[in-house]
C-alpha cells in the first residue's frame, strides 16, 4: 500500500475532526475584532489540533508504506511508531489546553455574597418564623 492510498484510505475517519478544527479556525477568525485574546489563542488551538491530525496520518502513511518499498523492519517501525505517537500526543495536549485557557482568559468572576454563594433557600422572614 502507498502512502496516497493509505492516507486516501483513512482520510473519512480524520474528516470529522479536521472539519471542526477547520470550524473553529474560521469561527476564532470571524471573532476576532470582538475577542481578540481568546480567539488568538482558539486560532493556534486549533491549528495545533489540525496540524497533529495531518501529521499523524502523513506519518503513519509513511511508515507503512516504508515497511513495504523500503524493509523497515519490526523494531525500527515500532520506534517511528513510538516516535509519532509522542509527537502527536504532545500537539493534541498543547491544543486541548490552549481550547481551555481560551474558554476563561479574560473573564471577570461574580462577586456573590455568601447565602447566594451557599444556595441558601431560607424564607425571607428569616429560620423558624
Amino acid at each position: 500500500m502507498t502512502m496516497l492510498e493509505y492516507v486516501l484510505q483513512q482520510l473519512p475517519y480524520h474528516a470529522p475532526l479536521l472539519a471542526v478544527y477547520l470550524i473553529g479556525f474560521i469561527i476564532s477568525l470571524v471573532q476576532l475584532g470582538r475577542h481578540p485574546r481568546p480567539s488568538v489563542i482558539v486560532l493556534v488551538a486549533c491549528g495545533l489540533l489540525f496540524l497533529a491530525s495531518v501529521l499523524a496520518l502523513l506519518a503513519h502513511g509513511y511508515l507503512f508504506s516504508s515497511v513495504k518499498d523500503q524493509n523497515l523492519g519490526f523494531e525500527a517501525f515500532r520506534r517511528w511508531q513510538v516516535v509519532v505517537a509522542a509527537v502527536v500526543s504532545l500537539l493534541h495536549v498543547t491544543g486541548l489546553s490552549l481550547l481551555l485557557v481560551a474558554a476563561f482568559v479574560g473573564r471577570k468572576g461574580v462577586v456573590r455574597d455568601d447565602a447566594a454563594s451557599l444556595g441558601s433557600r431560607e424564607p425571607a422572614d428569616g429560620p423558624g418564623v
